[in-house]
């Protein structure tokens, strides 16, 4: 690529992999082979900075093969200069990784939640199990949590489900929110959210825990868009069980824990109910 941005050499492998000629691209700016943002961000942010280094490395683009599919490349270049320091040329290698972002994609989306961004119930089964393994060689609480939230059918059926949606994404910020770094808060569909509280000491450290979580329902949530959107006041029902006394395998701490929030439901609902065991 010489110095004003505009290919001068070009291999086979590149040519094969966007779809063009030689004669295509020989004397064409490379920005005319990117995505309109990849083009923006060489422009106002790599090349300035690669002009003062001298080199760029890794620097992620999506270039346009010639029947406009996108291509996901990891861009690496080194500048020459003349004797005044101006730039003469530059040596660019392209790798590219479409498959690998494909993949990753797939397998990330194979273990969340579309909507909410959170674990599915793929990886919270994952994490349960990693927790109670652990807890079976170290002393130490874990908690289940499953909340579930109140009267949410009326919001669907009042506002349209894209309110619904808004209102499960606001719940999940919430929820991620007011928990610490070592807890995981999934959603395994509809308007069940299940978290793990794990590093726990002591009860009283669990309290406080859950005193926050029905804290964060207390504000009423706005669910747009715009500042016309409808207003509403969510509240939902917890049920904990806590290992080892209340289950030490994934199945029965999460059975416990969802017999604990229908306990809170039967209670008057928007409370936190313990597993108890029946008499």
């Amino acid at each position: 690529i010489d110095g004003s941005g505009c290919i001068v050499q070009v291999n086979q492998l590149w040519l094969d992999t966007l779809g063009y000629q030689e004669a295509e691209v020989l004397g064409r700016h490379i920005a005319d082979f990117m995505t309109s943002g990849s083009a923006r961000y060489a422009r106002d942010v790599v090349i300035p900075q690669a002009l003062h280094d001298g080199r760029c490395d890794n620097v992620e683009y999506q270039f346009l093969t010639r029947d406009g599919a996108v291509r996901d490349v990891l861009l690496s270049a080194v500048w020459e200069f003349d004797a005044d320091g101006k730039p003469e040329r530059s040596l660019a290698v392209l790798q590219d990784v479409t498959e690998k972002k494909r993949l990753q994609a797939r397998s990330h989306f194979a273990e969340h939640d579309a909507l909410t961004g959170l674990p599915n119930r793929v990886l919270l089964h994952d994490r349960l199990k990693m927790l109670c393994a652990h807890h079976d060689r170290h002393i130490g609480l874990f908690a289940v949590g499953f909340l579930d939230l109140d009267h949410f059918k009326e919001v669907n059926d009042m506002y349209g489900h894209d309110a619904g949606d808004a209102l499960l994404q606001a719940v999940a910020r919430r929820l991620q929110g007011v928990l610490r770094a070592e807890d995981t808060v999934s959603r395994l569909g509809g308007d069940e959210f299940v978290m793990l509280l794990g590093g726990l000491s002591h009860s009283g450290e669990l309290s406080t825990l859950v005193a926050k979580i029905m804290a964060a329902f207390a504000e009423p949530c706005h669910l747009g868009p715009g500042l016309d959107g409808p207003v509403v006041q969510v509240a939902a029902s917890l049920g904990v069980a806590i290992y080892p006394g209340d289950g030490s395998d994934p199945q029965t701490l999460l059975l416990h824990a969802d017999q604990a929030m229908y306990e809170a439901k039967r209670g008057g609902r928007n409370r936190c109910a313990f597993y108890r065991r029946p008499a």
